[in-house]
């Protein structure tokens, strides 16, 4: 892995994420690209514009305001803490500014990159959100690249945890984060069966076994039962120093939980890493 993307809302950017950043550049000897998203409406102002169709009204960023020459100072500071506080732990870093839309912005960075790294508060609404905001889950969906949503705080790692519900989803997600991270081989790696379908394929299980065997030292497995949302965050709940690893983002029955009833309360209770990703195919 060589270019790490970290999120960053230019007037606010998350102290946790760029710590975490830290870790993710000295495991993986990649650089930092800081995005700085800079959405402005409350420096937009109505125009009248004419068109060879005639004229209409629309809405043009206002650089004289007190509000935008405030905010563009904010970032500009921003982005030169962000280069220091990097520059001071002797990694790389490159910086984007994007002015537009920051969920079209972003994608379109992740398209060029190897992992987002995303904090779960990040959002452009002035109204309190719920975690993980509309924002992040937009990426979630979209980014076209593996996002790690960072943790509130962090310990180091001592296990891996794997979801895996039997489908080819799930198994994507594993390789995706075993090629990322070969530095983390002599972790423990968890598999959590979560599903009627993974209790079924014994096949599947002996050739993932397989595949675990040729990446990592030592590899654990165990089933959950009962309800896979309620099943899973119990699970989670408990565990500590881990990365835990999810498959398919609003695709399969393994993902649903994070998105809709448990999203908030493991958010805001389990301050791990959470790596996600999801097969185009």
């Amino acid at each position: 892995m060589e270019k790490i993307l970290i999120a960053l809302d230019g007037g606010s950017p998350g102290k946790d994420t760029l710590s975490f950043g830290i870790y993710l550049s000295r495991l993986t000897h990649s650089a930092i690209t800081g995005i700085f998203l800079e959405n402005q409406p409350e420096a937009e102002r109505p125009v009248v514009k004419n068109l060879y169709d005639g004229t209409y009204l629309g809405w043009e960023v206002d650089e004289n305001s007190p509000e935008w020459q405030a905010k563009m100072e904010k970032i500009t500071r921003n982005i030169d803490q962000f280069r220091t506080y990097y520059n001071n732990h002797d990694i790389v870093t490159r910086v984007h500014r994007d002015e537009g839309m920051p969920v079209k912005e972003l994608v379109t960075e992740t398209r060029y990159a190897d992992l987002l790294l995303l904090d779960p508060e990040t959002s452009f609404r002035d109204e309190f959100e719920k975690l993980p905001t509309s924002f992040v889950e937009e990426m979630l969906t979209q980014a076209e690249c593996p996002v790690i949503i960072a943790p509130a705080s962090f310990l180091g790692i001592e296990e891996i945890v794997f979801t895996w519900d039997g489908s080819q989803s799930a198994v994507f997600a594993i390789k995706q984060f075993t090629y990322l991270f070969p530095q983390l081989k002599d972790k423990k790696a968890i598999i959590v069966q979560a599903g009627e379908a993974a209790e079924r394929n014994y096949a599947d299980k002996e050739k993932l076994q397989e595949w675990l065997e040729a990446h990592y030292v030592q590899i654990n497995w165990e089933q959950l039962t009962g309800e896979v949302g309620t099943a899973l965050f119990g699970y989670l709940l408990n565990k500590k120093k881990v990365f835990i690893v999810l498959g398919a983002y609003g695709r399969s029955q393994v993902s649903r939980f994070f998105r809709h009833s448990h999203a908030e309360k493991i958010l805001k209770t389990i301050t791990q890493p959470i790596f996600i990703t999801h097969s185009r195919i």
